[in-house]
């Protein structure tokens, strides 16, 4: 938005050039995309847009509505929940605080699959968290703090093609995709990553796409006194 009152709102959230939703000329659409421009009184007051395919339109609501009450910024850092196509409910890790993320404990896998032969009392839960997960990412944490290690990389598996709960449903995948939540670690490392292991392997490696970076990636990538992180996913 400037002086004349010329507004633009424009979020380019795909970087992979070869892309086929790669915004240029003769490209495919994709069709959630909703650059927004609000008026106040009958004048421009906002442009805002979104990343991350089916989530961008209710992230663009749920950002307007805390506006209400909220200052810019506090508006997009607040937690948000999405609900996909297929009628999965998801929060953003990253945004939500921790003491709330350990009272989850994951029952099913991303195929729908349970992980348990029966549903787990309250104490299994909580003797679980207190015996595995909160002792992991305290010292994940702390050794972050230390500065003892420039660079954290969080590997994981990943499927040949995406789960009903993923956000590629259906989707062939890459053989390896690197995620750095758009800055939990410089462009040039997680470039010179790619470059590496496309001279190991035969199949594409991208970079945010499908995944931008999981709860690990982006919660530690993000302290400012915490060393750059890369998820890595692999078939």
């Amino acid at each position: 938005m400037d002086a004349h009152g010329n507004v633009v709102a424009l979020t380019q959230s795909i970087e992979n050039v070869t892309h086929p939703y790669y915004l240029r000329p003769n490209a495919v659409p994709w069709a959630s995309v909703a650059p927004t421009i609000v008026f106040r009184s009958s004048e421009p007051w906002l442009a805002i847009g979104s990343p991350d395919s089916e989530r961008i339109p209710p992230t663009i609501l749920q950002v307007l509505l805390r506006l209400r009450n909220s200052s810019p910024m506090a508006a997009v850092d607040a937690p948000r929940i999405h609900c996909s196509l297929q009628g999965e409910v998801s929060v953003e890790a990253s945004r939500i605080a921790t003491d709330v993320l350990v009272a989850v404990v994951k029952t099913h896998t991303c195929w729908k699959v349970p992980v348990y032969r029966r549903p787990l009392s309250e104490s299994e839960v909580e003797r679980l968290l207190g015996a595995y997960h909160s002792p992991y990412h305290d010292q994940l944490s702390e050794l972050g703090r230390s500065g003892r290690w420039p660079l954290g990389v969080d590997c994981h598996t990943m499927a040949a093609s995406g789960p009903p709960v993923g956000p590629d449903h259906g989707k062939e995948r890459p053989w390896i995709c690197l995620s750095n939540g758009d800055g939990t670690c410089p462009r040039t490392w997680i470039e010179g990553m790619r470059a590496c292991f496309a001279e190991l392997v035969d199949g594409p490696v991208n970079v945010n796409d499908p995944f931008r970076g999981g709860y690990i990636t982006r919660s530690l990538g993000e302290q400012g006194d915490a060393p750059g992180w890369i998820l890595a996913g692999y078939i």
